[in-house]
């Protein structure tokens, strides 16, 4: 099923993957599983998609992306974009959070006298066991087999436990 979106929207949604991806929220490998989705379609069914770096527009013609301005409503898989959503409120709030203010300490105020750290005694050091190879697992909600690296589902965006 699928759900008109403007160009704007999809930006915000390229801004918000991006974010993702500089966060940690989302690994490199879900980000370009997303991003291999993240394609709509206008009204004659051309398929239109945009750079989550560069936010530049592109629309595939005889298999090739060409660079072009987008049309003022496109398509969208509807799952898809619900995962975009999810996406977009940890960026927004990322992008509207209130900087923190040093504030100097007061002039008066002595500084500290240290005390002397007692040098601690080296333990040994264990030897680490080889990691057991990650299993993967299956997303709760749809069943798909997902890589155990992985923090969401890339069928239907469930965030895994």
């Amino acid at each position: 099923m699928k759900r008109t979106v403007t160009p704007q929207d999809m930006e915000t949604y390229a801004r918000a993957l991006q974010h993702a991806r500089e966060t940690g929220d989302l690994t490199s490998e879900e980000v370009d599983l997303l991003h291999a989705r993240f394609i709509a379609e206008d009204a004659d069914k051309t398929q239109w998609t945009i750079g989550i770096r560069s936010l530049q527009w592109h629309h595939r013609v005889n298999g090739k992306w060409v660079s072009a301005a987008p049309p003022r409503e496109l398509q969208l898989e509807l799952e898809l974009m619900l995962v975009l959503k999810a996406l977009q409120a940890p960026a927004s709030r990322a992008a509207t959070a209130p900087t923190p203010v040093a504030t100097p300490s007061p002039a008066a105020t002595p500084a500290p006298t240290p005390t002397p750290t007692p040098t601690p005694t080296p333990t040994p050091v264990p030897t680490a066991s080889p990691k057991p190879t990650p299993q993967p697992r299956r997303c709760p909600k749809c069943g798909r087999e997902v890589a155990a690296n992985l923090k969401f589902c890339t069928m239907d965006g469930t965030r895994l436990p």
